[in-house]
């Protein structure tokens, strides 16, 4: 779904509110009571970004940054924890991307820049990462091994390299894990 505009040219204002609108990311403001904790969890508008996608490679970008700030207070009153979250988020495949710069910062660089100093990242989950050590640990169970390999490398996939590398990885040890399982009951049947 690539993108008709000009390289610099920046989206128009319908088209920020249309990605805005359909990925849920409205200014809002959310607290949840938990025993003597408040979490406050506030999205900041939207700021227009153009890059080059990371998660499926498309090149000149117009998309959202914003910022996800989550604030934690107990007994609502004294501060425990805040911590901000920079997003970005195209059309191009409406994934979520994590960046290391605040949303106007990246709006002031052009697509090459972000690309070169890596200022946008595709984030791979720690549940992922659970599901990809357990299939490496569980790689000589024959159906364990690999519904975990599947739930860890399927859903959405990946694009870090080192993910995409270790998946294919703990493939080929549970390909030769099973192999060898079967060399050695058909040894023990004769």
């Amino acid at each position: 779904m690539g993108s008709t505009r000009e390289p610099n040219e920046r989206p128009t204002q319908f088209e920020l509110e249309d990605v805005y609108d359909r990925n849920d990311c409205r200014q809002k403001e959310r607290a949840n009571d938990v025993h003597f904790f408040t979490h406050t969890l506030h999205y900041t508008d939207a700021t227009p970004v153009s890059f080059h996608c990371p998660a499926c490679g498309e090149r000149d970008v117009s998309g959202v940054a914003w910022t996800e700030r989550h604030n934690t207070r107990l007994l609502g009153i004294i501060p425990a924890v805040e911590e901000r979250l920079y997003w970005v988020r195209g059309p191009c495949c409406e994934r979520q991307l994590l960046s290391r710069v605040s949303p106007n910062a990246l709006a002031e660089l052009d697509a090459d820049t972000i690309e070169a100093r890596s200022l946008i990242a595709d984030r791979v989950s720690p549940v992922k990462i659970a599901l990809l050590v357990g299939a490496f640990v569980l790689s000589v169970s024959p159906v364990v091994g690999p519904v975990f390999l599947l739930l860890a490398w399927l859903p959405n996939g990946s694009s870090r390299l080192w993910f995409r590398v270790a998946c294919r990885l703990c493939l080929l040890l549970h390909v030769v894990a099973m192999n060898l399982l079967v060399v050695i009951a058909m040894i023990q049947q004769r």
